[in-house]
This record gives C-alpha cells, structure tokens and sequence, in this order.
C-alpha cells in the first residue's frame, strides 16, 4: 500500500501530467505541420500544371516537413537528451520504413535520366501483377512517371487513346518488366485475315491479294515520316507476306504487315480497302462463318 501511495503522490501525478501535456502539445504542433505542409502542397497543385515541378516542391516540403518534426522533438527532449538520441534511432528507423518507397522511387528517376530507360513521349507498356500499363510518357518525375494511356490488351484498337492520364511509381522499373516500344521496336508487325469462298478461284485470289499488298506498301513507303520511321534502314524488309490455308468457311488468307507504333488503324486501313475494291472487281466473294448439321 505505500509503494501506491508513492506512486500516487501528488508530486508524481503533477509530473505525469506534465508530461502528457508537454507530449500532447509538442503532437499537436506537429500535426499542424503536415496538415499546412498538405494545405499548401493542393495550393501548388492548383495553380502549377508542371509536373516535373511538382515532383520537385513535393520532396522539398516533404524535407521541410521532416526538419521542422525533428527541430520540434529535439526542443521537447532539450533537458534530456539521452532520451532524446533513443528516440531519435527509432524515428530514424520509422522514417527509413515509411519512406523506402520514396527512396526507391528516388533512386529508379535517377537510373531512368541516366541511362534512358524511357523519355518523354516513349510509346511504353509495363506488366504488372495485376494490370496492364500503356500509353506515351507525358512527363517523368521524381517519385512517379505520367503518361497518357492508350487502350491496351489485345483489340485491334489496342493502340487508341483512351483520354486518361494515369501515373506510376518510378521504381516499377525494378520490379517488373517495362518495353520501350519507341526505342526498341519502332516498326510493329500485325496480321489480318479475310476469307473467300471455296467456288472463287483461290489461285487468282492469291495474286490479287499479293499485287494489292505490294502496290499499298509501295505507296505507304513513299510517305515514310508518317507510315514507317525515318532512320530506318531496309524498309523494303517489311514488304507485306500472305500465307493461305483451308479453313471450315473457304480459304482463309493471312497479310502479314509492318507499320510505325500508333498507325495501325491507318495502315490496316488502306490495306482494307485497296482489297475489298479489287476482290470485287475480280468477282471473289468473301466467306461467311458457316455450320455443318449432321444427323447421327
């Protein structure tokens, strides 16, 4: 009983309740920090569309932020400071562990401007564990890169844009698999399929179909800036092939074809309808999908 009532003296209480009151106010203060930190970062952000700029102001007030946290713990433990240097190794510790992605980030922008990962208006994809990430890189900044999405997948359309700016971490480079369309395969290759009748004549389908992709490609060749790629050495190596096979419907043709990354809508266009005229000219019907029904 009288080791409780020490315990409970008045002196102590005052002392303890000093104490949480001095550890409450010094909280308090510093929560005001971040929370003006955070009001004047959305006043920055309002009014500065750079996003590089953004990036940069977003760590100088994440520092600020810091300094002014210690310079506050350090004037709530001035009269002990061996309690203070104790805490001051598992804030240390805390901020290694709440900040490491931001440190990785930091660290991958700097990889990236080094050795040019990617740069602005790259044409990229990114898989990561549970999406897909493909557009052109509008901006790259410290901790993330933004770029303007494009649809993705598999479609035919995979190369539309879909109007969205999307961002991700920068360290994305170390941890999963990114390809560079633009500095590595600025000429894709895509294939189209169409289907003719068995009673069209497949041989002169095939000739037809082989003098129409020459003559597109031709033309497509003489407007290289736009259809292919400057700086590209042997375009002539990117002449379109077709290949048939017998198919349940008719005799289905398959157009290989190369075209600059963002333009296969264009070009499969002018493929399409060099075809379609010319097929109809020569009287060579394309082929429904068809069934067969058999009784057992």
């Amino acid at each position: 009983m009288p080791e409780i009532l020490k315990i409970l003296s008045p002196d102590r209480l005052i002392t303890a309740a000093s104490l949480a009151v001095n550890f409450l106010g010094f909280t308090l203060i510093i929560a005001f920090y971040w929370i003006a930190i955070n009001w004047l970062d959305k006043i920055i952000r309002r009014h500065v569309r750079s996003y590089k700029f953004l990036s940069w102001q977003r760590l100088v007030l994440i520092f600020f932020g810091i300094g002014l946290t210690i310079f506050t713990i350090i004037l709530a433990f001035v009269d002990n400071l061996p309690t203070f240097f104790g805490s001051l190794s598992v804030l240390s510790a805390a901020l290694v562990f709440a900040l490491q992605d931001y440190v990785s980030c930091f660290f991958a922008w700097i990889y990236i401007s080094i050795t040019k990962q990617y740069r602005s208006d790259d044409l990229i994809m990114v898989n990561t564990d549970t999406r897909q990430i493909y557009g052109l890189i509008s901006e790259i900044g410290i901790f993330r890169t933004q770029l303007r999405e494009r649809q993705g997948g598999d479609s035919i359309d995979f190369e539309r844009p879909t109007g969205r700016i999307i961002t991700f971490p920068n360290n994305f480079i170390f941890r999963f698999h990114l390809t560079n369309f633009t500095k590595n395969h600025r000429i894709l290759w895509h294939a189209t399929h169409l289907t003719i009748t068995f009673e069209s004549d497949f041989e002169v389908a095939n000739n037809v179909i082989n003098k129409i992709c020459l003559e597109v490609f031709e033309r497509l060749v003489a407007k290289t800036d736009k259809y292919f790629e400057l700086g590209i050495g042997d375009l002539h190596s990117f002449k379109p092939k077709v290949y048939y096979n017998i198919d349940s419907s008719g005799v289905n043709f398959t157009i290989w074809f190369g075209c600059k990354i963002g333009m296969l809508r264009e070009t499969l266009e002018k493929y399409s309808e060099a075809l379609l005229i010319n097929l109809k000219q020569h009287d060579i019907k394309l082929a429904y999908t068809t069934f067969r029904v058999t009784d057992k």
